[in-house]
């Protein structure tokens, strides 16, 4: 515990405070005031009004408030029942290119994907390459 005298007073960490309204005030041994704070009641009561504000531009749609624990859990388990449905979706077509052979055009035109050409731009060339305007 540090310690000094001074004049036949001796201070520690302990400190001597009043309060004068609404303020805090630490005070020395000559009776100097220095302002370090204000009471709970002060902060109660801004406390308060910022709540008020607070609400207030929730209701404007200034703020949105953060989503509870409830909310974000809700928001998963549909996002979880839509994926699932998307599977259970995509497992089906899998399952009818499977039974229905994998090589018929889903267009219902009947006709053999693996015979098909790929389609492109241009006309077809040894060794030329139509996307570049034929520049080497």
């Amino acid at each position: 515990m540090e310690q000094f005298s001074f004049s036949g007073y001796t201070a520690s960490n302990v400190m001597a405070c009043v309060t004068d309204g609404t303020d805090i005030y630490q005070t020395d041994y000559a009776g100097n005031r220095h302002l370090i704070g204000k009471t709970i009641a002060v902060y109660t009561e801004l406390e308060q009004t910022a709540a008020e504000y607070y609400d207030k531009l929730v209701d404007m749609g200034e703020i949105v408030p953060p989503k509870s624990q409830e909310e974000l859990m809700a928001e998963m388990q549909r996002s979880m029942l839509e994926m699932s449905n998307i599977i259970s979706s995509l497992s089906g077509e899998i399952r009818e290119l499977k039974e229905n052979g994998s090589k018929q055009c889903a267009c219902s035109c009947g006709e053999d994907v693996s015979k098909r050409e790929p389609k492109r731009g241009g006309t077809k060339g040894a060794g030329s390459d139509q996307r570049d305007g034929g520049q080497p």
